[in-house]
Parts: structure tokens; sequence; C-alpha cells
């Protein structure tokens, strides 16, 4: 992925996000490179809303670890 499509995943919003990580598993593109980017990017989200590192969530409890 190029450093603008990163940043655009960056920018979006979590309903976007969440939104295309459904879309992208429909239509079987699960092991794609921007599956795991927007993936990383929602837990990274959400562990920011509970507080914590992303290193503290569980690994087994992550979509595409």
């Amino acid at each position: 992925m190029t450093d603008n499509q990163i940043a655009l995943i960056h920018a979006a919003s979590d309903s976007v996000l969440v939104e295309r990580l459904f879309s992208m598993v429909r239509n079987g593109n699960a092991g794609a490179e921007e599956f795991s980017v927007i993936d990383h990017e929602v837990y990274q989200r959400l562990a920011r809303a509970y507080g914590q590192s992303l290193e503290d969530m569980p690994v087994e409890t992550m979509m595409a670890a």
C-alpha cells in the first residue's frame, strides 16, 4: 500500500473502517494487505478508547492476528 492509502485509512471514520472490513470479508479479501492495515487501525482505536496500548490487548482476540 502507498503512504497516501495508509494516510486515508488513518483519517477515515470508525464506521467507514468497520464497513470496509465487512465488505472485504464478504468479497473474500480478508488476506489482503489493506485488510491487515485497516484491522490494525481499528484495534489501535479500540485500545485507545479503553485506555490500553495495543500491546496490552490479547492477540488471540484480534481478527487478523
